[in-house]
């Protein structure tokens, strides 16, 4: 390092600065300089990164370990919807030279009720955590953390929502419901079925207060127009049934808004089975955008709030990064836009 500083001009601690990517510190033109010199010398400080942690061991600063944890509940593996986000994340993380090690987030087990954390986290070598998961889900493993030692003060960034202690990078879940709702009430719709499977999570509860508000904006009753209908498909015997029952009791309904793409999905093809056209009897939203109904010649037509999950992954990323840095503060917060897709699935009320 000496060797380096040098040959560019500069002291022994802006070299270091420079090679463990301090921009806090460090001008980006010298970082830039230090760090072509290095490699034109041959020295890569990876090398000696085990030394490095021996020194940084007996003062209370511990070296970067260029190391990310990822947490998410294992369902997520089958959803279109993570695939989307753990590939911003990956992207972000590759291009800053940081590896990834996957988690699930409920790290319990029957016979032992406190939250069990991996040794690469418990001996120091992560040096922060991007979250996938609700914090009702995630509180165990996250208070487990924040006990831990090694990781105590060390940087999370929570995707979804909120949590103590962590950033956060999360949708407009609350601009996203109210679109969504306006456009059906636009188009004419006035007896409209709120259908949602998670009501508790809190992206859910915005989009149902997104619903309302748009509502309560144009001068209407809320309640009057929202029909709110809880669907848990493990609890219904018979779906056709019990959706036969929900037209018998509000025949009005003209409209169904969704909390997800997935179960308007499965909302779609219900309608078809009793007999329900959309959009000319029924209209249809969805939200996420990340999945889709194709007509017959695979396009998709599905109405719906398109959500940016591949930049919601990405900037998770990229704030975390600056976490470690030391270039934001532990309480930064970014909301990404959503917006409406209108496609087929919606259309003014039938005239009948």
């Amino acid at each position: 390092m000496q060797d380096i500083a040098n040959r560019c001009g500069v002291s022994v601690m802006t070299v270091s600065l420079a090679l463990r990517g301090k921009r806090r510190y460090v001008s980006q033109a010298t970082m830039e300089r230090v760090q072509a010199m290095a490699k034109e010398m041959g020295y890569d400080p990876s090398l000696y990164h085990a030394a490095r942690r021996l020194r940084y061991s007996q003062s209370e600063e511990a070296p970067i370990n260029y190391l990310v944890a990822l947490f998410f509940p294992p369902h997520s593996l089958k959803l279109t919807y993570f695939n989307a986000v753990f590939t911003g994340v990956m992207d972000a993380l590759y291009s800053e030279r940081f590896a990834l090690v996957t988690n699930f987030g409920d790290m319990s087990t029957p016979s032992d009720e406190e939250a069990q954390l991996p040794f690469v986290i418990t001996r120091g070598d992560v040096d922060g955590a991007v979250v996938i998961q609700h914090v009702h889900e995630f509180s165990p493993v996250l208070n487990r953390l924040r006990e831990e030692p090694h990781f105590r003060t060390r940087p999370i960034v929570s995707i979804l929502e909120p949590m103590p202690t962590c950033s956060s990078v999360q949708a407009d879940d609350w601009g996203g419901g109210y679109t969504a709702a306006a456009h059906l009430l636009e188009l004419g719709h006035r007896r409209i079925l709120q259908f949602f499977s998670e009501g508790s999570c809190y992206p859910h509860r915005q989009r149902l207060a997104g619903f309302r508000q748009a509502c309560i904006d144009r001068g209407m009753d809320a309640d009057q127009v929202l029909i709110t209908c809880r669907w848990i498909k493990e609890q219904i015997a018979d779906p056709e049934t019990f959706m036969r029952g929900v037209f018998d009791q509000h025949p009005d309904l003209t409209a169904v808004l969704c909390t997800n793409d997935a179960l308007a999905i499965e909302f779609y093809d219900l309608l078809q089975r009793i007999g329900r056209r959309v959009p000319q009897d029924i209209s249809l939203v969805g939200f996420d955008d990340a999945s889709g109904i194709q007509d017959e010649h695979g396009v998709n037509i599905l109405t719906t709030v398109h959500v940016p999950l591949y930049e919601l992954g990405q900037e998770s990323a990229r704030m975390l990064i600056r976490r470690i840095n030391g270039e934001a503060p532990p309480d930064e917060t970014l909301t990404l836009p959503t917006s409406l897709v209108v496609r087929g699935t919606t259309a003014p009320p039938h005239a009948s």
